[in-house]
């Protein structure tokens, strides 16, 4: 009987202290990008049909957590946020999301409908992170792009970094969202003026 009551007690009290322990436990924050597409002008529309696939990455990079780099190149992930989705996907959403915007294709699509279309955008994302350096805390997004049919291909890299306006995860999105905005206008310009040169 006395070892029955001995395990009853061990049991609430173990018990009791997990459900307090994830009381305690604050939530993660799930952040995602987002680009600005509320002031497009059509200037340049074209019947081109334009395929972007899901660009390819290091899983290092390609995580849903955020990470960061220090002085010393370490990464570490923030320990309570991440993002919505791999940045993979997240990248590719937005620039079908810009380009598609802009209207100045036939349709744009992702890779997961099967629709044939003129060019292809196949990338490599670089960099994808929040760097503390020295004073300094910026952003670094780098992604190689392929625009490509059936005869010829095209290439660039493109490179950005912004300074983050707060040293933490908030501030790693915040400059990564601009960044990206910067990339989709600057991808719109480059498909345009590549496929002109035809």
């Amino acid at each position: 009987m006395k070892i029955n009551s001995l395990i009853l007690v061990v049991f609430v009290v173990t018990f009791t202290g997990c459900i307090n322990l994830t009381k305690e436990v604050p939530a993660y924050s799930t952040y995602t990008l987002n680009v600005d597409n509320s002031k497009q002008i059509n200037n340049n529309s074209t019947n081109i049909k334009l395929e972007i696939k899901e660009p390819k990455a290091l899983h290092s990079i390609n995580s849903k957590y955020i990470s960061y780099s220090t002085k010393n190149y370490t990464s570490e992930n923030y320990a309570l946020s991440k993002w919505s989705d791999n940045p993979s996907k997240m990248i590719q959403t937005q620039m079908v999301k810009y380009l598609s915007s802009t209207y100045n294709y036939a349709f744009v699509n992702n890779s997961n409908i099967n629709v044939r279309s003129d060019w292809q955008i196949l990338s490599e994302i670089i960099n994808f992170h929040q760097i503390f350096k020295k004073e300094e805390t910026f952003v670094e997004f780098s992604i190689n792009i392929y625009l490509k049919n059936r005869k010829e291909t095209f290439y660039k890299n493109f490179t950005y970094t912004q300074p983050c306006e707060q040293n933490n995860a908030l501030g790693a999105v915040k400059a990564l969202n601009i960044v990206v905005n910067s990339f989709v206008k600057d991808l719109d310009k480059w498909v345009l003026d590549s496929i002109k040169t035809k």
